[in-house]
Order: C-alpha cells, then sequence, then structure tokens
C-alpha cells in the first residue's frame, strides 16, 4: 500500500505515549492542579501499592456499589418524573 507505511497499531500507540508523556510534563512543571490530575507514574505507583496490600478489589467494589446505587437512584427518579410529566401534560 502506497503511503501507509505505519499500521493502526503502531499509530494508536505513539498517540498513547504522547498523550502520557504530555500529560507527565505537564503534571511535572505545574501547568496541571495535581488536586484534579496526578501525574501517571504517581497513579502507577499507588496501583502497585494499592494492589500490592490487597485495597484494590475493597476499593473497586465499593466504587462499583456507589455506581450501581446512583444508577438506581438516578432510574427510579427519572422514570417518576417522566410518567408525572407524560401523565400530566399541562403540567
Amino acid at each position: 500500500m502506497r503511503g501507509r507505511w505505519i499500521s493502526p497499531g503502531v499509530w494508536t500507540v505513539l498517540i498513547l505515549a504522547a498523550f502520557l508523556l504530555a500529560w507527565e510534563f505537564a503534571s511535572a512543571g505545574g501547568a496541571v492542579d495535581p488536586y484534579f490530575f496526578s501525574s501517571p507514574t504517581l497513579l502507577l505507583k499507588e496501583l502497585r501499592a494499592m494492589t500490592a496490600s490487597g485495597a484494590l478489589p475493597r476499593h473497586l467494589a465499593c466504587t462499583a456499589r456507589e455506581a450501581a446505587l446512583g444508577l438506581l437512584i438516578g432510574g427510579v427518579l427519572g422514570t417518576a418524573a417522566g410518567l408525572g410529566l407524560g401523565t400530566h401534560p399541562r403540567v
């Protein structure tokens, strides 16, 4: 194929690496607030520490419970609001 000397998979890896490098340099240089966006290397260190200590599954389970509860509450309230507005069109 003319003009395609780099495969799409290589482009994907290159773009991901460029993004991670830009993120790392932005966080190290102070361009982003570390409270909101930590550096990728610090995230990797924390992931390793949580995996080694066994805390990762507990935190993932808590996050999954909270997400499911939020989805359930939002679904119930959204359904109730939709039914209420649908049955009373002049509201």
